[in-house]
């Protein structure tokens, strides 16, 4: 498997790469397949969710740079954004709301983001982004340029494949993050967060996680989460960014998963 893995990041080496004085911001992987769902918090309602860089060479992504989906023809929308009624319906506004998707933590977090009025417009109860597989964030910057974004997209569709063999072979880790994302998602942006607070965010998490992985697997993800929240606890310090805390824990599980995937992509590999 390594060999034909190492012999496409020498060939997207050579093609794919740009030198990173003159490089756009690197392309993003959305793994948060399925449900993302947004916390309404004055203006906005927002969620962060995990990201995998495709391009190691380009420039690292500074906080709240702007991202769009790489849209592929004859296939279906990426992202969606659904409703949810008082009743518990679910509704799809297709396009009728763009979600802003911007970086959140370096390459390793994005920000889904919608106006928060939209949940009176539509009368909705509740507001959440669902996510197919293996959806390509390139920088808004290039979205609009057709030649840029052909030659990009030709690269990325080469990277994918690369990408997502990393993230198999590090499943639970990926999986650890996405639960780790969850309690970060269910903690107030704006002010320190209590070790109550910290504590109820974990049992809203792992409740809400529906898996249908094997008992061993559930189990070990939720070690390495939990493992976070321990770092994060400080039982007898109230006044402490727990959010962010547990935001750099998310990002120390996922950057080895990153650092693997590179040092077989990266020139010379």
């Amino acid at each position: 498997m390594r060999s034909w893995i190492t012999a496409a990041g020498l060939l997207l080496g050579l093609a794919g790469f740009v030198h990173p004085a003159l490089a756009e911001p690197q392309s993003l992987l959305l793994v948060a397949a399925g449900d993302v769902e947004l916390v309404c918090d004055g203006a906005e309602c927002a969620a962060d969710a995990t990201t995998l860089c495709l391009q190691p060479d380009r420039d690292v992504p500074k906080k709240g740079t702007a991202y769009e989906v790489m849209r592929e023809a004859g296939t279906p929308p990426a992202l969606a954004l659904i409703g949810v009624q008082a009743d518990g319906r679910e509704i799809v506004l297709p396009d009728i709301v763009p979600i802003g998707i911007t970086a959140e933590r370096r390459f390793l977090a994005v920000r889904l983001a919608v106006a928060a009025d939209v949940r009176a417009r539509f009368g909705l109860a509740g507001l959440k982004v669902r996510v197919r597989e293996s959806v390509m964030l390139v920088p808004a910057t290039e979205a609009g340029d057709e030649a840029a974004m052909a030659r990009l997209g030709e690269t990325l569709r080469a990277l994918r494949p690369v990408a997502e063999t990393y993230l198999a072979r590090n499943a639970e880790h990926v999986a650890a993050a996405r639960m780790t994302h969850d309690v970060v998602n269910a903690l107030p942006r704006e002010r320190f967060v209590t070790y109550d607070e910290l504590e109820a965010a974990w049992r809203q998490a792992t409740a809400a996680r529906a898996r249908n992985a094997a008992a061993t697997t559930e189990a070990r993800v939720r070690r390495i989460a939990r493992a976070a929240v321990d770092v994060c606890a400080l039982r007898g310090s109230v006044a402490f960014a727990r959010r962010e805390c547990m935001g750099g824990m998310h990002n120390r599980i996922m950057q080895d998963v990153n650092y693997e995937y590179w040092d077989v992509v990266k020139p010379g590999s």
